[in-house]
């Protein structure tokens, strides 16, 4: 039994528990021992169908969902290879930097650098060697 447990459904149904919640196996109630006797009498036998194990991507494809820890990305060298690797990732963000999340970076479809203001209405770009008349914004999310 869950009290206090938050029910989600991204990707199908979940439910996640903080420190506030409780959780109780076989609690003395009506409801757990109906679920029990069910249990007993031959529903841990019992076939279920899967409604989805797949999560809906970009450009309407699916992905089999193949769940990892993180840990075991760089073990696993995930994202090392030629080819990409695409993975979801269930996080909980505890601080985010925004100081100096933007910067103003060249427009060269090839560089991401930063450029300096040359305060005449052009943009400098030291990797390129470069001036624009223009720039993009580019933004950096340090995040913990």
């Amino acid at each position: 039994m869950f009290k206090g447990a938050k029910v989600g459904d991204y990707n199908g149904k979940n439910l996640s528990v903080g420190g506030g919640a409780v959780v109780q196996i076989n609690p003395d109630i009506p409801e757990s021992h109906k679920l029990r006797g069910w249990f007993d009498q031959g529903g841990s036998e019992s076939t279920f169908q899967e409604l989805s194990n797949t999560a809906q991507v970009g450009g309407g494809s699916t992905l089999q969902a193949n769940w990892k820890h993180l840990g075991s990305l760089k073990s696993e060298s995930l994202g090392m290879q030629d080819k990409p690797d695409y993975i979801t990732c269930k996080a909980i963000v505890l601080f985010c930097k925004k100081d100096n999340s933007m910067y103003m970076a060249c427009p060269a479809d090839t560089c991401n650098k930063k450029v300096v203001d040359q305060n005449d209405g052009e943009y400098r770009c030291e990797k390129c060697n470069k001036s624009y008349d223009k720039f993009k914004w580019r933004f950096v999310m340090s995040v913990r």
